[in-house]
């Protein structure tokens, strides 16, 4: 793990020195964890996550999906994601697990609507080309 001293790749990578080479870093200006108790409150994170999680889906907006970069972060695809870490770490029981479902679902019904689009497309591509 970096110490105080040394800056990580913003992408998780391996520690380093520099921010040099071109690549993104940041400092770290967390001491490494040095073992021994946590003290942590369940229902205050709890409350916490729900908030945030509350913010993220209270303002999704109609065009979420329009952000074709294909990663998993983004849309649908990323809410749903957040719902799978929320359930994977049990703090939010079947709750986190049924809507990780709705937002599945929402992104593999857009999906299909833009296979279907880029399909019409594609149809339409090859008529045109046949009478050229």
């Amino acid at each position: 793990m970096a110490s105080s001293s040394s800056a990580v790749a913003a992408g998780g990578g391996a520690p380093s020195t520099g921010g040099g080479g071109g690549g993104r870093f940041f400092a770290n200006p967390f001491p490494d964890y040095g073992g021994g108790p946590v003290v942590k409150n369940d229902d205050h994170i709890r409350s916490l996550v729900q908030s945030y999680v509350n913010l993220v889906v209270d303002n999704t907006r109609d065009d979420r999906n329009t952000d074709h970069r294909g990663d998993l972060y983004v849309g649908d695809a990323g809410i749903a994601y957040m719902f799978l870490r929320l359930h994977e770490c049990g703090l939010f029981g079947p709750d986190a697990l049924q809507l990780l479902a709705i937002y599945c679902l929402l992104f593999i019904r857009q999906a299909y609507v833009d296979y279907l689009q880029f399909s019409y497309i594609l149809d339409i591509i090859s008529i045109v080309q046949i009478f050229s």
